[in-house]
């Protein structure tokens, strides 16, 4: 298979074709659903696997395949979003063993005449 090159932000590197772009946003997106269970997170991640990527695109050094730079952006960022999830989880059960019902503690003031029996 003869390769293609591109020229951008100032590194040779090779121009992917549309087949190979449209396959390995597949393959992305699925690993992805796998760890994520969300189509619509998958979407987002790899999404920004290929704007990080494309950022990045001057410090490739091509000592490892393409394939190879974009799923490891992408584990890096799926890590990232269930660290969030879980922080964000356990934020949420933290403060949600303290919600009462401001009721509840109006209830719970004596009344007059359990005032009056108290010593």
């Amino acid at each position: 298979m003869r390769r293609r090159w591109s020229y951008a932000h100032g590194v040779v590197a090779p121009c992917p074709s549309a087949s190979w772009y449209g396959g390995i946003t597949i393959l992305l997106h699925h690993w992805c659903v796998r760890f994520l269970g969300s189509p619509d997170e998958a979407d987002d991640i790899v999404q920004e696997v290929f704007l990080d990527a494309y950022q990045a695109l001057p410090g490739f050094r091509g000592d490892c395949r393409l394939n190879t730079w974009l799923f490891t952006i992408a584990k890096f960022k799926v890590s990232k979003l269930i660290q969030e999830r879980s922080r964000r989880d356990r934020h949420q059960t933290l403060f949600s063993t303290y919600e009462f019902d401001v009721g509840e503690i109006a209830d719970a003031r004596p009344t007059q005449e359990e005032e009056f029996i108290r010593p």
